[in-house]
């Protein structure tokens, strides 16, 4: 256990925030993940309360900086995070490569639409859908896949 709380990124899977915090309160770092993932299923608040951590907490290598030099770093940080991902799929999408770019386009349409699915059950659950009812996205969902399914038989 330490005494300061921070981000520790050398073991962190996304920003080291459950590192670090592990670090702190004596438990395992798979514990606090789980414990963010659940919140977020759960529609608690376990996104936004990561990403606020991620903004206020210095890294384990920068616990001499100011809070807001640490700010600062920490938002730039995301933020060259996201370029990352949006090179990334930008790359994905661009349709370079043969069979591998195919498969990874596919992987990364599945967890988009994981990632949508996900984000509608939270919106759902925090009651912020009032004009949109979560039981109907079932049938829509199964038939938006049937048609893409006949589509693509039909065209091969």
């Amino acid at each position: 256990m330490t005494t300061s709380l921070y981000r520790d990124k050398s073991r962190g899977e996304i920003a080291g925030v459950c590192a670090g915090l592990a670090d702190y309160f004596g438990v395992s770092p798979i514990l606090l993940r789980f414990i963010f993932v659940f919140m977020a299923l759960a529609g608690g608040p376990g996104v936004l309360l990561y990403i606020i951590l991620w903004i206020v907490l210095p890294d384990k290598s920068t616990l001499t900086r100011s809070r807001q030099e640490v700010v600062r770093e920490n938002v730039y940080e995301i933020g060259a995070e996201a370029r990352s991902l949006g090179r990334d799929l930008q790359g994905i999408f661009g349709g370079k490569g043969g069979a591998e770019a195919t498969t990874n386009k596919r992987l990364v349409l599945l967890g988009g639409l994981i990632i949508l699915m996900g984000v509608a059950f939270l919106l759902d659950n925090m009651h912020l859908l009032g004009w949109f009812r979560l039981d109907q996205l079932w049938p829509v969902v199964l038939i938006l896949a049937g048609i893409v399914l006949l589509k693509r038989a039909l065209r091969g």
